[in-house]
């Protein structure tokens, strides 16, 4: 990745991680996994590429069409 800077604390060191998040869609919780993320090693705040803002817009819709009997 090009160089990165922290936009919560300015730091220009991260590692690459995969994270998991939380999400209500439809009304329903959803966990996504494995999302690539930039984590700031002074602050630990993360950051998203578009491709992992991608990845996740498309598990949300596929995890939402899941029926559950």
């Amino acid at each position: 990745m090009k160089h990165f800077v922290c936009p919560e604390c300015g730091n220009n060191e991260h590692r690459e991680i995969f994270s998991n998040e939380q999400h209500e869609q439809n009304g329903k919780s959803i966990t996504i996994h494995n999302i690539p993320t930039l984590e700031c090693t002074a602050c630990g705040a993360h950051s998203y590429s578009f491709a992992a803002l991608e990845y996740v817009e498309q598990q949300k819709t596929s995890q939402s069409s899941i029926r559950t009997v």
